[in-house]
């Protein structure tokens, strides 16, 4: 998924809510130095040549998870050289929690690096690709991949172990550019950031089972859509589209959609754009549903009959970005205002919690995990700052502004 301050990433309805949202105001400390642009990986290529890694530990940092006493942060290095988009090869950032210390960085031989999850022996990487714009539609432009990194090896890894490709099919120009995760047993699932496609890849044989050739359609292979793809109830599979509001439960092995369980979450003609999602086993609600448009989340029950959705069940912030499910409350990344609220996972009542990040720093992706001595955090990356900020999140606590900062 590609959010704020990517519109040219975008799909094409997720292009037009940011450009009707705009961005922040880039730091100055982005800002090329003959003026032509700007580096987000914060600093010119390095003079050594090796346009693998850059210079700074973190590059336009999007999606990251916990992996036992690491943090693993994808780093999507993207930049803007004044006549348009850079992408170069994307590369993991791995931080040792313990010591909010960084260990090590890995080239990822993919380009725009920006989902993490972490598997029962690996975390696993989505690397979009790259896009153009033809002024009317987004397209892929390059082939995606998703690379595979042992758990063990994560602070001595030079390269990830497994990359599994994801070639385009000229038949389907708009199929490709995977850009949202879901990993269930031995299968990951990803979702097409420019159609209603899911693609499918088995992680035992590190093989692609279904891509841009082939895909699971849940639309028309030439229209314009997001799909986000979360895990479900056991057996099963949330796919949700951005430009049509809709959702679909999926047999997680084949991907087809099940019986009576596909439903639309959106004001009938509006676009509210799902741009998130969340699922919670012991609900009700069983499902949250991050409507980015509209500012609001909606959440669905689901029992013996048709589902219950509930289309405000709470509001968001200024440009909510990400959803993120720690306990009984639900957390909400607003990008706009830089900070992460938190309701009430059963009610949708707004929390006493709230975790601000500096100006302009864009957070973009989190995470939650435990700590030595029962303590609790959470992770937020900053996509303009080039920042990864951590925040006391145990129970009780309302950490505001108190952070700390790993650069």
């Amino acid at each position: 998924m590609m959010r704020f301050c990517r519109s040219l990433l975008l799909g094409g309805a997720a292009l037009a809510w940011l450009a009707l949202a705009g961005c922040e105001p880039m730091p100055d400390a982005m800002l090329r130095p003959d003026g032509g642009g700007a580096w987000r990986d914060g600093a010119a290529p390095s003079d050594s040549g090796d346009d693998r890694l850059p210079p700074t530990n973190f590059a336009a940092p999007e999606g990251l998870a916990v992996a036992g006493d690491y943090l693993v942060v994808a780093n999507s290095r993207y930049g803007f050289d004044g006549a348009g988009l850079v992408f170069r090869e994307g590369f993991a950032t791995v931080v040792d929690r313990r010591t909010a210390r960084v260990v090590n960085r890995i080239p990822l031989a993919a380009k725009n690096a920006q989902v993490v999850a972490t598997g029962t022996d690996r975390v696993w990487i989505l690397c979009s690709g790259q896009t153009r714009f033809d002024g009317a539609l987004v397209i892929p432009d390059g082939e995606g991949a998703l690379v595979g990194i042992p758990l063990a090896g994560l602070a001595t890894a030079d390269a990830p172990d497994r990359v599994i490709r994801l070639p385009l099919d000229p038949s389907r120009p708009l199929v490709g550019y995977p850009s949202s995760l879901a990993i269930v047993g031995d299968r990951a699932w990803m979702g097409s950031g420019t159609a209603a496609a899911l693609f499918q890849a088995d992680l035992g044989a590190g093989r692609l089972v279904r891509g841009p050739d082939n895909p699971v359609l849940l639309g028309a292979a030439g229209d314009q859509d997001t799909l986000t793809v979360i895990p479900g109830s056991p057996g099963r599979l949330i796919a949700a589209s951005f430009n049509r509001d809709r959702v679909w439960v999926l047999d997680a092995v084949t991907g087809a959609p099940i019986d009576g369980l596909s439903f639309e979450v959106g004001v009938s003609g509006s676009m509210d754009g799902i741009l998130a999602a969340a699922w919670r086993p012991d609900g009700p609600p069983n499902l949250y549903l991050l409507l980015g448009m509209a500012s609001r989340i909606a959440a669905v029950t689901f029992g013996a009959g048709t589902p219950q959705v509930f289309g405000n069940f709470a509001g968001t912030g200024s440009l909510p970005n990400s959803l993120l499910l720690d306990g009984d409350r639900l957390l909400i990344l607003n990008s706009g205002d830089n900070n992460v609220r938190a309701i009430d996972a059963a009610t949708g009542v707004e929390l006493a919690f709230w975790a601000s990040l500096p100006l302009s720093s864009n957070p973009y992706g989190m995470a939650v995990g435990d700590v030595a001595g029962g303590g609790r955090r959470l992770y937020v990356t900053g996509l303009m700052s080039n920042a990864v900020y951590v925040f006391d999140a145990g129970p009780g606590v309302v950490p505001g502004g108190q952070h700390q900062e790993i650069r």
